[in-house]
């Protein structure tokens, strides 16, 4: 579920997704890689007010693994235990997907959970620049981490840059950002931190601080289908194959402000990842 500690705190996590280079096409889009699933205002109706039993998270994992989806970016923090069953169903969903769960650095947070090490980069923190760092955050579950296919971390400095890896303690880690994009090629990045990251055969330019680069679209539309209508019976043969993005896009969530206007956090979220993709293209 979205960890409501702090609306302010939300609001930044999810400003990491804010923007972005020409995006070409659309998510949900024959040609993007990427499918949004959106808990709107509609599905609001039908299940009632947002957050939600992770059960019902677990739905919807499920139905994208049974439409044959390549994976699913969960962004909504799962960093404290709920119900047992809803939190038990979220990982048995997560073992029949390629799951990517959000973390985020906290150095206020009293009690995180552990980062299994094969979320940390094997890669030297010497001379790497200053990326965005922390020796605390928000951690997935235990059990959920060990169930995840990633877990990446979602923090900004500013609207127009994202981050492609950050530090966690003594190593690096990757962003939300780069798992999205690893998963949607189905390849791994190679990064020099504070130098370049090279993925699908094309090499970027990051910043002392390992962050790159970020435009807007034109406009703020984005193709979405309504959770509520994705877990019920109507076929969906656009996932097949695609990287489902599970999000929250109620009239319920406050926008933030970015150079398009004001755009509600995740959808701003899917735009700054498309245009990363469109980076490696």
């Amino acid at each position: 579920m979205m960890r409501l500690r702090s609306v302010r705190m939300l609001i930044m996590l999810a400003v990491c997704g804010v923007d972005h280079l020409s995006l070409g096409a659309q998510p949900n889009d024959l040609d993007s890689p990427f499918v949004v699933v959106f808990i709107d205002s509609k599905s609001e109706h039908v299940f009632g007010q947002f957050p939600y039993d992770r059960s019902v998270y677990a739905q919807g994992i499920d139905r994208a693994a049974a439409l044959g989806a390549k994976g699913v970016i969960l962004k909504f923090f799962i960093d404290k235990p709920r119900t047992s069953e809803g939190d038990n169903r979220l990982v048995r969903a997560a073992m029949a997907t390629k799951l990517i769960v959000q973390a985020r650095l906290d150095d206020l947070e009293p009690t995180p959970n552990p980062l299994p090490d094969r979320f940390r980069l094997p890669m030297t923190i010497e001379k790497a620049g200053n990326p965005l760092s922390g020796k605390s955050g928000w951690l997935p579950l235990p059990a959920l981490s060990a169930a995840a296919y990633d877990v990446g971390f979602i923090d900004n400095r500013v609207i127009d840059r994202m981050p492609i890896i950050e530090r966690y303690g003594d190593r690096f880690v990757k962003s939300l950002f780069l798992c999205g994009v690893e998963l949607a090629y189905g390849e791994h990045a190679e990064i020099v931190p504070g130098k370049t990251v090279r993925l699908h055969g094309k090499t970027v330019a990051l910043d002392d601080r390992s962050e790159i680069g970020i435009e807007y679209p034109k406009t703020n539309g984005l193709p979405f289908i309504s959770f509520c209508d994705f877990v019920g019976p109507i076929p969906h043969p656009e996932v097949k194959n695609k990287v489902v993005i599970l999000a929250y896009d109620s009239e319920r969530f406050a926008a933030i402000d970015t150079p398009l206007g004001k755009v509600r956090p995740h959808r701003a979220f899917v735009f700054a990842l498309m245009s990363i993709y469109g980076r490696f293209k």
